[in-house]
């Protein structure tokens, strides 16, 4: 688990969009992750949600490792329906 081709879990904090990314993809970016919310905000007319969520890979890779090692779960931390892709 927790390999490049795996999904690593994120929700947006402007729309509550919940969606994932490869690893792999995740791990190719430097030095900063910049990662665009594929989140709708009006269903109607659609809006797109404008929100790019930023991380620092130094942390993203200290997580992941925290997540190989069993001490963190980022779907149970990050996404409230509680599924697994």
């Amino acid at each position: 688990m927790y390999q490049d081709r795996d999904l690593w879990p994120f929700k947006c904090p402007e729309c509550g969009e919940e969606f994932a990314k490869e690893i792999g993809w995740l791990k190719s970016q430097r030095p900063i992750i910049e990662i665009k919310c594929p989140g709708i905000l009006n269903p109607v007319g659609p809006i797109s949600c404008s929100r790019t969520l930023n991380y620092r890979a130094t942390d993203f890779r200290l997580v992941l490792g925290q997540a190989k090692a069993g001490r963190y779960d980022p779907y149970e931390q990050t996404w409230t329906r509680k599924q697994r892709p």
